[in-house]
């Protein structure tokens, strides 16, 4: 269980942070896109709750939340990309 729950916080640590990053660093450009590691802030309550709930059966409510990050995620990438 520890590991399922720090691999969900540091996936979503990696994806909102290091994909941007990386990303804009081989482009040399698009650095606007950095917007989508705002969604990391957004991430925070969710990791919270995989840390702190008890019974496995909650759990199954983040997969809609990270659902909902990742479009939040994919709608500020795109729109920093395209400034």
């Amino acid at each position: 269980k520890p590991f399922a729950r720090w691999d969900y916080a540091i996936v979503l640590f990696l994806g909102a942070g290091a994909v941007p990053l990386v990303t804009c660093l081989i482009t040399g450009g698009h650095w606007w896109s950095m917007m989508g590691a705002l969604a990391f802030l957004a991430a925070l309550p969710a990791i919270r709750s995989v840390f702190t709930t008890p019974d496995p059966n909650e759990l199954t409510a983040m997969l809609a939340r990270t659902g909902g990050l990742l479009m939040l995620f994919t709608l500020l990438f795109a729109l920093g990309w395209q400034l």
